[in-house]
């Protein structure tokens, strides 16, 4: 924590960046963020809470914002998603910030792959739709032919099936590159 907590205060200020207002995911990966990492008891400090409907430029420009005001404050920057921590990254390099805050996104993105191995980002998680895409096509086949789910598929409550996020940072991003790269 003491690398994070760049002021030493024993408290993380940080930014979050959202998706668009009311959007499921952009209010639930908000809360899980906040709410796992207050859970391991690491105190926060919210300087920021802005909707930046998962794009880029609007990304930069929220976080270009912030830095006039709390030029070497931010320590943390919670990202929705991989384009709006890449625009982060933007804001910070075009603002000459010497010491980056912890910036970490969600998707997997190519590019964030490479922000995440050349140490700009901390880390992404893989939302992955190539799995859910896989479940879902079982679904439909078991559930077509046999009008029941298989059995190698356990339903949360009977009614779904959860497929975990997947963690990408410094350890395992070569897990995670395609063979292009």
């Amino acid at each position: 924590m003491d690398e994070i907590d760049l002021n030493q205060d024993g408290i993380i200020q940080y930014v979050m960046l959202e998706g668009e207002p009311g959007h499921q995911d952009a209010i639930v990966r908000s809360r899980v963020s906040v709410e796992t990492i207050t859970g391991c008891g690491i105190k926060l400090e919210r300087l920021g809470d802005e909707i930046a409907n998962w794009d880029r430029q609007q990304a930069q420009t929220k976080i270009t914002s912030l830095l006039a005001g709390y030029p070497r404050q931010i320590e943390l920057i919670i990202a929705n998603d991989d384009n709006m921590a890449l625009g982060a990254v933007d804001a910070l390099t075009n603002f000459g910030v010497q010491t980056m805050p912890l910036i970490v996104g969600v998707n997997g993105q190519e590019e964030a792959l490479e922000m995440v191995n050349e140490g700009m980002i901390e880390g992404t998680v893989l939302n992955n739709s190539k799995e859910k895409g896989k479940i879902i096509a079982k679904l439909a086949l078991f559930l077509g032919v046999d009008g029941k789910p298989p059995k190698d598929l356990p339903l949360v409550d009977g009614k779904y099936y959860y497929i975990s996020y997947e963690l990408i940072n410094k350890k395992n991003i070569n897990d995670y590159f395609t063979e292009e790269n």
